[in-house]
């Protein structure tokens, strides 16, 4: 008879696999992301950019002409290619740049995941006055609600003041 062969400690046994645990279903109510799972903001930003530049009629000559006059510097096609490229991880264009690029193209939504990225939502300014509106209607429920609760309260310590 032989002897068996050491078993070699750096040979994985086929029969010790055990599946790995299943992920869970993500929430039924949870609340899309504004970007792709995994991307990361800078990637989200230039391919923002990259799709305002493709959606648009206007060259990149004149998209940067349009923006240097809104920054009051200069701003090149190539810069705008650099800032489109989501391989380009060193040219990231700048907040201020991103303004001028939603002005020269007439595009306010290019702003907009910034802004819902700290919970707002932007809107048109001839809407501004009835968001406002409603938000002092809120506001006056809310306290018409606790002047309410603060004579119930009041109410209360009466009745109990006079023992009834």
């Amino acid at each position: 008879m032989m002897a068996k062969a050491p078993r070699d400690p750096l040979t994985l046994d086929l029969l010790s696999w055990v599946p790995k645990e299943p992920l869970p279903f993500p929430a039924l109510n949870a609340e899309p992301s504004p970007e792709p799972r995994g991307c990361r903001l800078t990637e989200f930003v230039s391919r923002q950019v990259a799709d305002a530049l493709r959606d648009t009629d206007l060259p990149r000559d004149e998209v940067a002409r349009r923006m240097s006059g809104v920054l009051g510097e200069p701003v090149s096609a190539h810069m705008l290619n650099a800032y489109a490229s989501q391989a380009r991880d060193d040219h990231n264009i700048s907040h201020a740049r991103m303004i001028a690029l939603a002005v020269a193209l007439d595009r306010p939504d290019l702003l907009a995941p910034g802004v819902q990225r700290v919970g707002k939502v932007m809107i048109d300014r001839p809407y501004l006055s009835a968001v406002r509106s409603a938000m002092r209607r809120d506001e006056a429920r809310e306290y018409q609600r606790m002047a309410d609760m603060a004579n119930q309260d009041a109410d209360r310590a009466d009745r109990e003041w006079r023992g009834r």
